[in-house]
């Protein structure tokens, strides 16, 4: 089902709660949910460019709609490229930059992963090459939605702000999920959580998204919301997609299931996310690299201190059922190595190592942090 322009102005009015006709301010909202009530794929790259600009014949959901509409938006048309500090030529050219980068990588991610698989047969690791494309170009396709989400909150006020704030958050959380899946060969691992690769990844990861979302809202806990987001739309997917039935279709087939596998219980990314809005909140009239510095150390103090002890817990029987997934093993894991999913590894050689990887860690997570800040700084000069 595709919906023409007044289908999806009444839906967007729907969700908003209004009566006033904002689909020209909100194209990105607008084009998300009419995804949701179309059948088909959102990569259609024969759909006409135009069809976001006006005229009731002509189709939505099309790629490049999101793509010239993002390219619009960014050329300085409305003051965008001024409020933060860039010529409208300079933003002409981010404009058709991301415009490139998004499409091209989205378009070029599946032939890529089926010539991948075709020559080097199946995945072994999520961190291959074309997976990689793939989730760029998903990251590209997400920062312009936040850049719009940002720009209309910083020209609103009231209740209007306050809704696009959530839908900040909200937004920030997909992201985390999006670069925990990047890492997730480390961080998903649970076998990895005595070891400083596994801390490395999330101090450089999850900081960077909490900090800079959170200075971008305005909110005093907006980490600790963000944290909090992400580990349930994780923990929803952990929950419901084992309801359904699948089969494997490749072998060999070592482990017979008979339902899709969850990806294993989430980070627990929320203690370090309290630590940070605790800090950053209480030194708010320091400078952000005192702040940063302080933040880091101390989100990385805090994660230590709740996943190293959690990492025995979810080794024990306690955690192998449907609420912790340590029970679920895909169809290529054979039943004599499942005791290897139950028992800490190290990935370090020696211990000296490990200490090393660990101050690499904590020093990686004072400079997401300071990044963060800079991210969030930028997103509240913007205005549309």
């Amino acid at each position: 089902m595709i919906l023409d322009p007044s289908d999806r102005r009444s839906l967007v009015r729907l969700v908003r709660g209004s009566g006033r006709d904002f689909h020209d301010r909100w194209p990105l909202l607008g084009y998300f949910l009419a995804h949701r009530n179309r059948a088909g794929h959102i990569l259609d790259p024969c759909a006409p460019g135009d069809s976001l600009r006006s005229g009731a014949d002509r189709p939505f959901l099309r790629l490049p709609d999101l793509t010239y509409d993002i390219r619009r938006r960014c050329s300085g048309e409305r003051g965008f490229g001024a409020d933060v500090g860039l010529s409208r030529t300079a933003w002409r050219f981010y404009r058709r930059l991301g415009r490139i980068v998004h499409a091209y990588l989205r378009l070029t991610s599946a032939p890529f992963d089926n010539w991948w698989h075709d020559s080097f047969g199946l995945d072994v690791k999520i961190l291959s090459p074309p997976h990689v494309v793939l989730i760029v170009g998903i990251f590209v396709m997400g920062l312009g939605g936040l850049t719009l989400i940002t720009g209309q909150m910083n020209l609103s006020s009231g209740e209007t702000r306050a809704k696009l704030s959530r839908l900040l958050l909200y937004s920030g959380s997909l992201l985390l999920c999006l670069l925990f899946m990047l890492g997730y060969e480390y961080v998903g691992d649970q076998t990895l959580m005595h070891t400083a690769i596994y801390y490395r990844v999330l101090g450089m990861v999850a900081p960077l998204v909490l900090v800079g979302i959170g200075r971008a809202s305005g909110r005093r806990w907006a980490a600790t919301t963000v944290a909090t987001m992400y580990t349930a739309l994780w923990l929803a997917g952990n929950w419901i997609f084992p309801l359904f039935s699948a089969q494997p279709k490749l072998g060999p087939v070592y482990t017979p299931i008979t339902h899709m596998v969850p990806l294993g219980f989430p980070v627990l990314v929320l203690p370090g996310a309290i630590a940070l809005d605790f800090v950053l909140n209480g030194l708010a009239g320091r400078g952000d690299t005192w702040k940063a510095a302080i933040g880091g150390a101390g989100f990385m103090a805090a994660s230590l201190a709740v996943n190293w002890p959690f990492a025995y817990f979810m080794m024990s029987p306690h955690a192998r059922n449907w609420v912790f997934a340590m029970n679920e093993f895909g169809y290529n894991f054979s039943p004599s190595d499942y005791h290897l999913a139950w028992e800490l590894r190290a990935y370090e050689n020696s211990r000296t190592e490990l200490w090393v990887g660990m101050l690499i860690a904590l020093v990686a997570t004072m400079i997401s942090a300071r990044l963060g800040m800079l991210w969030g700084d930028w997103m509240q000069r913007i205005r549309r």
